[in-house]
């Protein structure tokens, strides 16, 4: 097969998938889940939930949220969404968050 045929099959693969993803996490806004956090830097903290595959899926970020450490769990609020990602707020529940000891 040439190289151009199979490029622009998988572009259109992609631009399918993407599309079905960005649909997907587009229904998650508004929703509350739990998460945990993978990594925190001076912007805020990057998060998973359990339908999430480290290194494979997307994220979810919080904003400003630096004050966490990797392995905290709390529970947020899905405000947005892109094609593979989420931002969120935590939640204002008063069992939002369960520190790792």
């Amino acid at each position: 097969m040439p190289k151009e045929v199979s490029t622009e099959r998988y572009d259109r693969l992609m631009q399918h998938q993407q599309a079905i993803s960005a649909e997907l996490l587009r229904s998650r806004v508004g929703r509350t889940i739990e998460v945990m956090v993978d990594k925190v830097d001076e912007v805020g903290a990057v998060t998973r939930s359990h339908w999430i595959a480290p290194e494979i899926d997307g994220s979810i970020y919080l904003r400003g949220e630096t004050g966490l450490k990797p392995g905290d769990r709390l529970m947020i609020t899905v405000e947005d969404s892109k094609e593979y990602d989420l931002w969120a707020s935590p939640s204002d529940s008063r069992m939002a968050r369960f520190y790792v000891a």
